[in-house]
């Protein structure tokens, strides 16, 4: 189990994607599709690259939201990052599948059984997620930054209120869902975070135990540029 989602079981998988991104060197804020719309288009450079970031974490959750279909802002740019996260999502839950399977065959679990659909349906990463919490922190941050007091809590209070109303009419408690994607990124990237042990996660990094972000070690080459996210975060929360 991953101790500090405990609370929040639904992002468990998420945060194991994510590190998994970053060990591939795809979690970062690097503009990978130019042509694309929908990118972080207010603030300084500095504020467009970490709203980028914390998006792309983001994506990895999933917003609460109507059974109706999606009803807010789109952006290709996510989409094209959402593709990549499935792709890593894919492999992870063929990983999955290998794994069990070779314990029936190597006679580590009983086969006579008749739950074998069951433990299939089990296994994690069976279901990929659309990238609407992304947008929505995306929205969010945006709206923020261009804000002339970006850390008052009336005017971060008042740009969720917007984004219930106007950006995300359908979703279910917006305020909820930007502060669940906070706490996404609180246990892949911040300090005051980490990971207990998990047995996937073992799997995943040849019996290592990853501790987020900040204590990957040279798993992850952009660590440092974390620090530097979540401390520019830290007041827009």
């Amino acid at each position: 189990m991953l101790e500090t989602l405990a609370s929040h079981p639904g992002l468990e998988e998420a945060a194991v994607v994510a590190i998994e991104l970053a060990r591939l060197g795809l979690l970062d804020a690097e503009n990978m599709f130019p042509t694309y719309s929908g990118a972080p288009f207010r603030g300084s450079d500095t504020d467009r690259r970490n709203t980028l970031l914390i998006s792309r974490v983001a994506c990895l959750g999933k917003l609460e939201h109507n059974t109706i279909g999606f009803t807010g802002p789109l952006s290709k740019h996510l989409l094209g990052y959402q593709s990549m996260i499935n792709t890593v999502r894919g492999s992870l839950r063929d990983l999955m599948e290998v794994t069990i399977t070779q314990f029936f065959l190597s006679g580590g679990a009983e086969r006579d059984r008749s739950d074998f659909t069951d433990l299939g349906l089990e296994l994690p990463f069976l279901l990929s997620n659309d990238c609407g919490l992304g947008i929505a922190v995306k929205s969010y941050l945006d709206e923020l930054v261009g804000a002339s007091d970006r850390s008052s809590a009336e005017v971060k209070e008042s740009v969720k209120e917007r984004g219930a109303t106007e950006w995300f009419p359908h979703s279910v408690e917006f305020a909820k869902n930007i502060d669940k994607a906070f706490v996404l990124w609180d246990a892949v990237c911040s300090p005051k975070f980490s990971f207990g042990p998990a047995i996937v996660v073992a799997i995943l990094t040849s019996n290592q135990v990853y501790k987020g972000i900040k204590t990957a070690g040279r798993l992850v080459e952009n660590a440092r540029l974390f620090d530097e996210v979540n401390e520019w975060l830290e007041p827009l929360r």
